[in-house]
């Protein structure tokens, strides 16, 4: 007689019970597998863009520094009245679109006659990025007589127009003041104007001494000279130069010998060195620059900075 065991079908039911559940479960965690691994991808992803932008942003704040630096040089190259200042962009706020989604905000305040700060914010997508730079400077066009060394027995008009003792010089590529001069008013050694009249519409340039002498009177133009200036004492009253006088090396001297009635320069003197404006303390008719700032700026507008402004020194900081 044969038993068949009465239980087998219910074990049969019972493993495909379990292979279900295990399959089942299997599918579970291969789902929640693959939700982590999109999860983890998008949210790389996300920060990947963030950081793009993040990078964008501040790139954008720095271009909008460069720009401000380079917007102040040009402004003050243009500012030919006498009263003008730089410190009439004070408050001055700008917004650059510099392409691809990417901006800047631009403020600048200026912080006494010496000190200006920009605050420039970059935005791309939904991040920002601030910067300040804080810039010390010297507007040279400021003053008449502006020399590394001493100012004695000079005035401008108006007064108080001198700095001595200046610790930064305007910077030039001299080779480009040569070509501006070229043909006919470069001396390869030193030059001696004797004549009444001497015009020229932008540079005179020796590589020595430039004299005036006894007979000169009327001049116009920028006179560079890589050795001194000197203005011989003249026997016709009240000569005058109309433009600027500049001694771009260290040690290169400006003298102004004895006048009956003084010597006159329209414009501004730029020197390496000392400024003497006549032999004779005691005489009351001295060397007198009469201030004009758009002669000053015909001059520097071909230093390396395009104008007027030195900037001495900066420090930056990321705000945000």
């Amino acid at each position: 007689m044969n038993f068949k065991p009465c239980f087998l079908p219910e074990i049969k039911n019972n493993q495909r019970g379990f292979a279900l559940l295990n399959t089942l479960i299997f599918l579970i965690l291969m789902g929640m597998m693959a939700i982590s691994m999109v999860t983890i991808v998008l949210a790389d992803k996300k920060m990947h863009a963030f950081n793009l932008n993040d990078r964008q942003a501040f790139y954008a704040a720095q271009s909008g520094i460069e720009y401000a630096m380079r917007a102040i040089s040009v402004h003050a190259a243009g500012m030919n009245s006498n009263n003008a200042t730089i410190t009439s962009l004070h408050g001055h706020t700008e917004t650059l679109e510099l392409g691809n989604g990417a901006s800047c905000d631009i403020q600048l305040n200026f912080i006494g006659s010496t000190q200006f700060e920009i605050v420039s914010t970059g935005s791309m997508a939904f991040t920002t990025k601030r910067i300040r730079k804080t810039v010390n400077y010297i507007d040279v066009a400021r003053y008449g007589i502006y020399v590394s060394g001493n100012a004695s027995l000079v005035s401008t008009s108006p007064s108080g127009k001198i700095l001595h003792h200046a610790a930064f010089m305007p910077r030039f590529d001299l080779d480009v003041l040569r070509d501006l001069a070229r043909p006919a008013h470069y001396y390869s050694g030193n030059l001696t104007v004797n004549s009444v009249f001497a015009i020229s519409r932008d540079v005179i340039f020796a590589e020595g001494d430039i004299t005036f002498g006894t007979f000169n009177w009327i001049n116009n133009g920028n006179w560079v000279a890589g050795d001194d200036i000197t203005i011989n004492s003249s026997i016709l009253p009240l000569g005058v130069t109309n433009g600027t006088m500049y001694l771009p090396n260290a040690g290169g001297d400006f003298l102004c010998k004895f006048q009956i009635l003084g010597r006159y320069l329209i414009g501004g003197l730029i020197g390496n060195g000392n400024a003497v404006g006549t032999t004779l303390a005691f005489w009351p008719f001295r060397f007198l620059v009469i201030y004009d700032r758009e002669n000053i700026n015909d001059l520097l507008e071909h230093s390396v900075n395009g104008g007027p402004i030195i900037f001495t020194a900066s420090t930056w900081e990321v705000i945000n």
